[in-house]
């Protein structure tokens, strides 16, 4: 992992007061996100192939990401993290969250779910402590769950409120889901089919969760929505 210098850091957190944030230019977005078909990038074949290769990878997992798994596991940890839970991360990708939420939580164990076997595949080589299958979203899963992660994936989904419905019958009673996705207003990603502002986030949210507690708000500068469901 990259070590900021400090003279580094005061400048990023000077940038951040302001509202601004550093993007560095990445090589891989020229052959990854530039996307002329939204359904096509997102089908198992698109995204093997993006986790079987190695330079797109290693861009993806960059410092901007990790800044955003630190940032959903210090959320967590604030809001709804208890000791002795157990703890899903669904569509988890190489594992990284997890390992993040690891480091901030300190719980030992925990299950990843994706869709893709290549991600499945890298996430079990880098994080064997964690249990990793793959899975499919539509369909659901059989165990359920305290807390239950499930960050950048609804916008990529056709039907995210089938995916949503399953997500809150994977949590056990009594617990909780944290879910984020892009603000809408922001995201220029070719890549992904829904667009949700704060505002409309919010609508989707409590439309598909009636009955049960939620809370909604920003994450990244604003760059990121999240929401909070309590299944009781």
């Amino acid at each position: 992992m990259k070590i900021l210098s400090p003279l580094k850091k005061a400048i990023k957190r000077i940038i951040k007061k302001f509202g601004y944030t550093i993007h560095k230019k990445n090589e891989y977005k020229d052959k990854w996100v530039n996307v002329t078909n939204a359904i096509e990038h997102n089908s198992q074949t698109q995204i093997d192939n993006f986790f079987k290769d190695d330079s797109l990878l290693t861009n993806y997992i960059n410092e901007e990401r990790i800044e955003f798994y630190r940032e959903v596991a210090g959320l967590a940890k604030e809001k709804i993290f208890s000791p002795g839970q157990t703890v899903v991360d669904a569509g988890c990708g190489t594992g990284h969250l997890l390992y993040y939420l690891k480091e901030k939580l300190g719980f030992q164990k925990a299950t990843g779910l994706d869709f893709s076997p290549e991600a499945i595949k890298i996430a079990k080589k880098l994080f064997p402590f964690f249990d990793f299958y793959e899975f499919d979203i539509y369909k659901g899963w059989n165990g359920k769950f305290d807390l239950v992660f499930c960050t950048e994936v609804l916008e990529h989904l056709l039907y995210p409120e089938e995916a949503l419905v399953n997500l809150i019958a994977m949590m056990n009673e009594n617990r909780k889901i944290l879910i984020t996705v892009p603000n809408g207003r922001n995201d220029t990603f070719g890549g992904h089919i829904n667009f949700w502002s704060p505002e409309s986030w919010e609508v989707f949210i409590k439309k598909n969760t009636q009955g049960l507690y939620t809370e909604t708000g920003s994450l990244q500068n604003k760059n990121v929505n999240y929401a909070i469901i309590k299944k009781s």
